[in-house]
């Protein structure tokens, strides 16, 4: 079998799977550099990934999401594992098991973020032809790879580039589930739970960081729920209130600045 592609990607052709020896065990092997899991910093936000253990060259590789022909390197890689065994009835068993787990077999998911600028995007996502000569067949196909854009030091965040509309979308989103905290009276009221901002809306105790359409809603807060304290600088989104009778109402909300 000869393969023709990219020096990396023909790495991940030779072997796509990893395959245990016995127990009919298989997992995708098309994550291509060393990754650690880890806290990352999303864009201010500490979420919980995986990270690159070693510094990532430009061009380089980092992993392998879809492959066409649909189908192909599973039919290899079981071609391959059973094309020496002797056929016995334990060794059939063997075989048909693995054949269905090599069929359940699902690609990971990336371990790349969206980017929201294009300053801050360190990898995209290219589509890289190949080609396998087995026996007469040459089968020609293109793998969805995540390629660095330049060099990534070790235990980065891994930011991937996109369109100008998704980008937007993607920080609209962001945006939507960001940390908040609420100015008034020039008081900077800072929830202590980062992602947990209890205020009673309809007299009912709700998490305004979830709330959709915020500036629409008049709030409370319940003095019992201890959960806020002041704080002169803080990175969140910043609710500025205005007294409304018994309570407040939104005036204006600001972004952080995110690059």
């Amino acid at each position: 079998m000869q393969i023709i592609a990219a020096p990396e990607l023909k790495a991940y052709l030779q072997e796509p799977f990893v395959i245990a020896p016995y127990q009919c065990l298989v997992h995708a092997n098309n994550r291509r550099i060393k990754t650690n899991h880890d806290t990352l910093n999303y864009y201010g936000l500490d979420i919980s990934g995986r990270n690159n253990v070693e510094q990532i060259k430009k061009g380089e590789i980092i992993e392998v999401l879809q492959s066409q022909p649909h189908g192909i390197l599973k039919q290899l890689s079981f071609y391959n594992k059973c094309k020496t065994l002797n056929i016995t009835k334990e060794t059939y068993d063997y075989m048909e098991q693995l054949a269905k787990t090599l069929q359940d077999v699902n690609e990971l998911k990336s371990i790349a973020k969206p980017a929201i600028s294009n300053t801050s995007s360190n990898c995209k996502y290219v589509h890289l032809r190949w080609s396998i000569q087995f026996k007469s067949k040459n089968i020609h196909g293109t793998s969805k790879c995540l390629v660095a854009t330049k060099d990534i030091e070790p235990a980065s965040t891994l930011l991937y580039k996109q369109d100008t509309e998704a980008m937007q979308e993607a920080r609209r989103r962001l945006m939507a589930r960001y940390p908040v905290m609420f100015v008034m009276n020039k008081q900077n009221m800072v929830p202590t739970e980062l992602f947990d901002a209890p205020v009673k809306v309809n007299k009912q105790l709700i998490n305004f960081t979830t709330v959709p359409n915020k500036l629409t809603h008049r709030i409370t807060f319940d003095k019992t729920v201890g959960t806020y304290k002041n704080k002169p600088h803080c990175k969140r989104r910043k609710i500025y209130l205005e007294q409304d009778g018994n309570a407040y109402k939104v005036k204006k909300i600001e972004n952080p600045k995110l690059k």
